[in-house]
């Protein structure tokens, strides 16, 4: 609407300026028409129609010049424009004078006197000079608004003045200069006023177009025009011979259209433009508020008006929706039935210290990023506002709020909060979350001068379960295990995630030591037990570390990394255990780091070397078989056994790797000695937990056995029943595709695991290996006997055979020898010996005996 008022705005004057134009042109055209060419009334109209003609426009200019003056006295009720009084008061004398000039020029009384020509041309000469001269003094003046109460003393000073100019010309008639003569012809007194008038005329004119030019104010250009028309007049009144001939009409109808022009002029800047004004301001305003209605309607935001007493005035659609009222509902109400202040703590704050109620009190605008506002049916939602001030005559008399619902976005933020602070597969607090809360614990310990303690707690053989079966299965493990340490510590203390498959527990505010033993023991009792997930049944240990605070460490890292490295002395110790953190534990750190850092290089420095210890067949003594087993010869620190080294290669994944290398060495190796005209045997391989449960194990193995030409009879794969325990299904399954093969394969350390018959009996195996623990009691320990030879005869009832390993002394192996045991392996025969030696030994078919 702005624009289009503005596009009328302007348009306006310049059509009326066109106009104007037109007739201007016009009327000095037929100025110069008739002062060249005189047309004689009595060769078309009598005389009395020439004085009826004159009389009609005498009569058409007094009822303008009249109207003229009644618009300045009723127009304005209150307020109005100086100039428009001020011109309003002059055509009243304008208009009584032209009146009297008629009245006595028709031969009437002139107030009570006698009429004459003279008196009736001073009143012309008197109007036409006063208009002139004042128009231009009123309009060259600066206009501004009076009071209406002005009229009266205007207007009688206006009465007055007539009271004066009649009394003059009724007294002073007499005296009075001649205007015309006896003859009828204008007098060059008359014919100078004339002039002078014209040249006001004129004066005017110029002035009234130069200020249009300046404020494009159509009102200047129409007193512009109504000048030049008085003017033209004037100028053809000074031709007049007769006073009725051609001259004389004209110069009426110029003086006409000069009055007229005026009163338009009035009427336009009176009524017509404000009218127009005001039309053009309605439809502005209309559409202004349609574009409100419909911003507001279409806004993404609630939106509130509220009075000065905090009673709703306005809501918007969308304020109707995000709280559920109906706005007939909310019209009247006071605001605190919908918002309520939530400040940066919990809780809310009275109503009367809320922000809206702060800015209808001290005009300001308020910002609130967290507040709670109430649905119909008083439920919460969290919203974000901005209320401002509504100020008229510099005093708040509202607000209006526009508010938006921040549940998404507080939604958000909780997620940003828990991603940044929380695991996203267990949802306990993460490392980050763990040390702010042991931080602000340490600090609690101090200043109440109690114990604390923090337990890293670490899977066994997580990364075997993670590596066979996948991420998936590793990561319900992680949830289950979680779940079961939180029911340990009963929700009074801590658990956070700390990487992996490692956890941190922070105990706080306990008593004795002996507190965190019992919970650590009883974290270690509740995590043996098998864990159901997907079908698989999955057995797994912890290993716990625990460091004390404030003894221990006074800052989150260095507790943390305490309980790490007693952590590790638990799993050296084979897992299963906890360990308190010592002092002296930190010199192992160092140590296993360059341990672990040469490992690193073993391979690619040929460092590591195969063993091979001989298997005897027990009715023969013949060597039937190589058992395979791996050494590092570390530049430094010599030969090291592999039970340092190889947990060291599983915790860092190089298990793989390193049991790559031994399949292919050994497979190689057996396929040299056959060739270098030793007997058939098998070599058996020790197969990791990572090794076995990867995907493509079987077609790696026969890959092996292609490349170094080795028979898959000649090639035995040893698996320990802790692992073949973990996913059953899928060992037996593996263990049939290596069977199809013609690959043999034996359960290692049998007896030190979870023996479960109702899974062996399905294990495509060959032989069992009596661990060596139960092989060196025999025979003084009554227990050990006795699992061997269990062993023994469950062995053959499932037809497998049975091999012991360990055996050190002639009494176990007779022992052995007479329950049947088919295959021993052990120092009695022979110790691991390089490739080279186990050749010999293969070729005489002979041990050494140490």
């Amino acid at each position: 609407m702005q624009q289009q008022v503005k596009k009328s705005a302007d348009v306006w004057p310049v059509d009326i300026e066109r106009k104007t134009m037109v007739y201007a042109v016009l009327a000095i055209t037929l100025f110069i028409l008739v002062s060249l060419v005189e047309i004689p009334f009595s060769m078309t109209m009598t005389s009395e129609e020439v004085q009826s003609l004159y009389r009609m426009l005498e009569f058409f200019n007094i009822m303008v010049a009249i109207s003229i003056a009644f618009q300045g006295w009723m127009l304005f009720p209150v307020t109005m424009s100086r100039h428009r009084l001020l011109i309003g008061a002059l055509f009243l004398v304008v208009g009584v004078l032209d009146l009297q000039h008629t009245i006595n020029y028709q031969g009437l009384s002139f107030f009570g006197g006698e009429s004459s020509v003279q008196k009736a041309t001073w009143c012309w000469v008197l109007s036409r000079f006063i208009c002139s001269i004042f128009i231009l003094v009123i309009l060259s003046t600066k206009d501004k608004e009076i009071s209406v109460y002005q009229r009266k003393p205007v207007f009688s000073f206006v009465i007055l003045l007539l009271i004066l100019i009649f009394t003059w010309l009724g007294t002073q008639s007499e005296r009075l200069p001649l205007l015309i003569t006896e003859q009828q012809e204008v007098t060059l007194l008359k014919a100078g006023m004339e002039y002078a008038a014209s040249f006001f005329n004129l004066a005017g004119a110029v002035l009234f177009a130069l200020l249009y030019r300046r404020d494009k104010n159509p009102t200047m250009l129409r007193f512009a025009t109504a000048s030049v028309y008085l003017m033209l007049g004037g100028l053809v009144f000074t031709q007049n011979q007769t006073g009725d001939d051609w001259y004389t009409i004209m110069g009426h109808v110029f003086k006409f259209c000069g009055y007229y022009t005026i009163m338009k002029a009035i009427y336009v800047s009176t009524i017509e433009e404000p009218f127009r004004r005001r039309r053009e301001a309605e439809l502005a305003l209309s559409k202004s508020e349609k574009q409100l209605k419909t911003i507001t309607n279409t806004l993404g935001e609630g939106v509130i008006v509220v009075d000065r007493a905090g009673s709703i005035t306005f809501v918007n659609p969308e304020a109707e929706r995000l709280l559920s009222w109906m706005k007939e509902e909310l019209l009247g109400r006071d605001i605190r039935w919908i918002a309520q202040y939530k400040p940066p703590c919990d809780g809310a704050v009275a109503y009367e210290t809320s922000p809206i109620l702060q800015v209808l009190a001290n005009g300001k605008k308020r910002r609130v990023e967290d507040a709670m506002f109430f649905r119909k049916d008083r439920s919460s939602f969290p919203v974000a506002y901005i209320t401002s001030p509504i100020i008229e005559d510099n005093q708040v008399i509202g607000a209006v709020t526009a508010f938006r619902d921040i549940t998404d976005s507080k939604k958000a933020e909780e997620t940003i909060e828990k991603l940044a602070f929380f695991d996203n597969i267990t949802d306990l607090p993460n490392r980050f979350l763990l040390e702010k809360q042991l931080a602000e614990a340490i600090r609690e310990a101090r200043e109440k001068k109690m114990l604390g303690a923090v337990l890293f707690v670490d899977l066994d053989r997580f990364k075997t379960i993670n590596d066979s079966l996948g991420h998936g299965i590793g990561d319900e493990l992680l949830k289950s295990a979680a779940e079961r340490i939180q029911k340990c510590i009963e929700g009074k203390y801590s658990v956070a995630r700390f990487g992996g498959d490692e956890f941190v527990i922070m105990l706080s505010e306990i008593d004795h030591v002996n507190t965190v033993m019992r919970i650590s023991s009883s974290l270690i009792a509740e995590m043996s037990q098998p864990f159901f997930i997907n079908g698989h049944e999955l057995f797994t240990t912890v290993s716990i570390g625990v460091s004390l605070f404030p003894k221990d460490g006074t800052d989150p890292q260095t507790l943390i990394k305490l309980a790490d490295v007693a952590m590790y002395k638990a799993k050296r110790l084979g897992g299963n255990h906890y360990q308190l953190y010592k002092e002296e534990m930190n010199t192992l750190t160092p140590e296993r780091l360059a341990l672990e850092n040469a490992l690193h290089h073993a391979l690619e420095r040929n460092e590591l070397e195969l063993y091979y210890q001989p298997q005897i067949e027990t009715k023969t003594g013949r060597i039937v078989g190589m058992e395979a087993l791996i050494r590092w010869n570390h530049p430094e620190q010599g030969v090291i056994s592999p039970g340092v080294f190889i947990p060291l290669a599983e915790e860092t994944g190089l298990i793989i790797p390193i049991g790559e290398w031994v399949l292919e060495t050994a497979c190689r190796q057996n396929k040299s000695w056959q060739e270098a005209g030793a007997p058939k045997v098998r070599v058996a391989v020790n197969l990791s937990a990572a090794q076995f449960y990867q995907e493509e194990i079987v077609d790696k193995v026969k890959s092996v056995l292609e490349t170094s030409g080795l028979a898959a009879e000649c090639l035995e794969l040893e698996i320990t029943e802790s692992i073949a325990m973990h996913s059953v299904d899928r060992v037996i399954e593996t263990f049939r595709e290596l069977h199809k093969v013609g690959i043999q394969v034996s359960m290692d350390d049998f007896g030190t695991g979870y023996s479960s018959l109702s899974y062996l009996k399905h294990f495509p195996i060959k032989r069992l290996k009596i661990d060596q623990s139960f092989i060196r009691g025999i025979p003084s320990r009554a227990d050990d006997a006795a699992i061997a030879s269990s062993i023994i005869v469950m062995a053959h009832s499932l037809g497998l055979q049975v091999l012991g390993e360990g055996v050190e002394t002639e009494e176990q192996r007779q022992f052995l020898a007479e329950r049947g045991c088919d295959e021993m392996q052990g120092y009695l025969f022979s110790k691991p010996v390089p490739a080279k030696q186990a050749e010999e030994l293969l070729k005489k078919q002979t041990v050494v005996n140490n």
